[in-house]
C-alpha cells in the first residue's frame, strides 16, 4: 500500500473512531481535525503522483535508467515504487518493463471480456489498496490490462 492509500485508510479509520459514543466531544473534534488534515495530505500526494506522471511522460529513456529500471523490477520493487522514483506514469513503466521483456504475466483472462462482477470486484479491491501487480495476479491478467480497466472505469490516468 502506497502513502496515499495509507494516508487515505488511516483518515477512514479516524473518523469511525471518532463516530464511538464512547468518547468526549474534544476526542471527537480532535479525532475530525485529524482525518482532515490527512484527507489534504492526501489531495497534495495525489497531485504529486500527478505532476510526476506528467513530467518524464514524454521524456526520451535513456539507456542508464532502462538499466536502473530493470535492476529495481528485478529486485522486487513495486510498480507504485518504480513509477515515483522515475517520475512518469504506470502505463509508461509498464510499457518500457514490457519492451524490456521483463514482463512474464500471467494473462490467462486477457481476451475474456471483463464482467460486471468482475469489474465490482476490482473495484473494491483497487478501493481496498490492494497493488497492481497483486490485482493483476488476482485477476489473472496483465498489468496493462488492470490499468486499461482502470482507467475505463475512471479510477486512473
Amino acid at each position: 500500500m502506497d502513502k496515499l492509500q495509507k494516508t487515505l485508510s488511516l483518515s477512514e479509520t479516524l473518523k469511525s473512531v471518532a463516530k464511538k459514543k464512547t468518547l468526549k466531544e474534544e476526542d471527537i473534534v480532535s479525532l475530525c481535525a485529524a482525518a482532515e488534515i490527512l484527507e489534504e495530505y492526501a489531495a497534495v500526494l495525489k497531485q504529486g503522483e500527478a505532476d510526476a506522471a506528467i513530467e518524464n511522460g514524454n521524456t526520451k529513456w535513456t539507456e542508464e535508467e532502462e538499466r536502473k529500471l530493470a535492476q529495481e523490477y528485478k529486485s522486487g520493487m513495486r510498480i507504485a515504487e518504480i513509477t515515483a522514483a522515475h517520475r512518469r506514469s504506470t502505463s509508461g513503466i509498464i510499457s518500457r518493463l514490457s519492451k524490456l521483456n521483463l514482463l512474464n504475466e500471467n494473462d490467462v483472462n486477457g481476451k475474456k471480456r471483463w464482467t460486471g462482477e468482475e469489474e465490482a470486484q476490482l473495484i473494491a479491491e483497487f478501493g481496498e489498496g490492494l497493488e497492481l501487480e497483486d490485482l493483476a495476479q488476482k485477476h489473472k491478467r496483465s498489468m496493462s490490462g488492470i490499468i486499461g480497466r482502470l482507467s475505463k472505469l475512471g479510477l486512473t490516468e
